[in-house]
């Protein structure tokens, strides 16, 4: 597990990469503030770790393009609620 910064449509972010993760997540903020489209999560499930006490329902997913350095993808994202964080948590 790691923390770096990435560029999307020309903003800056912080990015947690964790190669045991099973889900790749992404904040509603960013996905506010840089304009993304959301589709229905085709299995809605619930988050109980995220926010202690609190149970997340995630009902939506996006698609994230990033770059880190030279590296280019777009990646499909669940969109939960994460507290006021600009980030995107993914697996590779």
């Amino acid at each position: 597990m790691f923390r770096t910064t990435y560029k999307s449509k020309g903003k800056c972010f912080k990015v947690i990469i964790d190669s045991g993760s099973t889900d790749n997540l992404v904040s509603t903020e960013m996905v506010d503030k840089l304009g993304l489209s959301k589709t229905i999560h085709p299995t809605p499930y619930k988050v109980w770790w995220l926010q202690k006490g609190h149970r997340i329902m995630v009902t939506e997913q996006c698609k994230v393009e990033i770059q880190i350095g030279t590296y280019k993808d777009v990646i499909l994202c669940d969109v939960m609620a994460m507290d006021g964080v600009e980030s995107v948590s993914y697996t590779h």
